[in-house]
């Protein structure tokens, strides 16, 4: 009975007297919200998914942005703000107030502001739901701007990272002074990426273009990602070239394998015919094998 007591006490605790409103389809949003609560900035009774709501205060939300923003609401006066704003609103009951408070000012809000709506409306790239037989109804705005966005910036993430990799690379692989020069990897790495891109925006339809180009760079970045640690490694405690080539093969190696999830994940959720899969893994395989190349030693 204690137990059942101390349940009932957790789900009526209140922090800040309001409510976060997310989209349940998204795991990026989810994982945000119930990051909240594992941080103690609110109990669980404080945040809910949208399809929880119905009626008058659903259609408000719904006019107020749910599609494109993760809401906040005061169920006392039920006043709703949405983005970033209405995160720092709430969050200035909790103990990181301080913090809250600083974002809350100029220029600062604005820069926060645009960084939230960059990442919200690219939430289907960034984190892919599971596959439904119907739309999800928060499925944000279409946002070509911000879409052409994230792809430049994660094709030039991914591209830096591999040309930085071959300028710090010891002096006998020469990953950096190949036959093809400077950008050499980074051309290599995205030849295969690039084919891909022109062929989805000839091919697919006119709705599913630019979507799977977007998911074509967050997979590239990944990539990319994946290849940071060595580059951390090889600035900060510089490789022999023996070393150097094993750990460089295993990393192109998880590279290949995890985005060929990550593209197999994207394809299905776009529901697209499994070539486009078959082709990317031609693209990484190739390209790995090109970068391989690029090594006298491999050759």
């Amino acid at each position: 009975m204690e137990n059942l007591t101390a349940a009932d006490a957790e789900r009526e605790r209140t922090v800040t007297g309001k409510v976060m409103v997310y989209d349940g389809e998204c795991p990026m949003c989810s994982g945000l919200s119930a990051a909240f609560v594992k941080l103690g900035l609110f109990p669980e009774n404080e945040r809910r998914p949208y399809l929880d709501y119905e009626g008058e205060l659903a259609e408000r939300m719904w006019e107020a942005g749910i599609r494109n923003e993760i809401l906040v609401l005061d169920p006392k006066s039920e006043e709703i703000r949405a983005g970033a704003p209405a995160i720092l609103w709430m969050l200035r009951k909790t103990w990181i107030r301080p913090f809250s408070r600083v974002l809350e000012l100029r220029p600062i809000l604005d820069i926060a502001s645009l960084a939230y709506r960059f990442i919200a409306y690219n939430r289907r790239f960034l984190s892919v739901p599971k596959p439904r037989a119907i739309a999800c109804a928060c499925d944000p705005d279409e946002r070509p701007s911000y879409q052409l966005l994230l792809i430049a910036v994660f094709v030039a993430f991914a591209a830096v990272v591999v040309t930085l990799l071959g300028q710090v690379a010891p002096p006998e692989v020469k990953l950096g002074e190949t036959r093809v020069g400077l950008l050499g990897p980074a051309a290599a790495a995205g030849l295969g990426w690039t084919l891909l891109a022109v062929l989805g925006a000839v091919l697919l339809s006119a709705g599913e273009r630019l979507k799977y180009v977007a998911h074509l760079a967050t997979t590239a970045a990944a990539g990319g990602l994946v290849l940071v640690p060595l580059l951390v490694l090889q600035l900060l405690a510089p490789l022999g070239e023996p070393s150097f080539r094993i750990a460089f093969a295993g990393s192109l190696a998880i590279a290949v394998l995890w985005t060929t999830w990550l593209q197999h994940v994207r394809v299905r959720y776009q529901k697209i015919a499994g070539a486009w899969l078959l082709g990317w893994i031609a693209a990484a395989a190739s390209g790995a094998a090109l970068l391989g190349w690029l090594i006298p030693a491999f050759a």
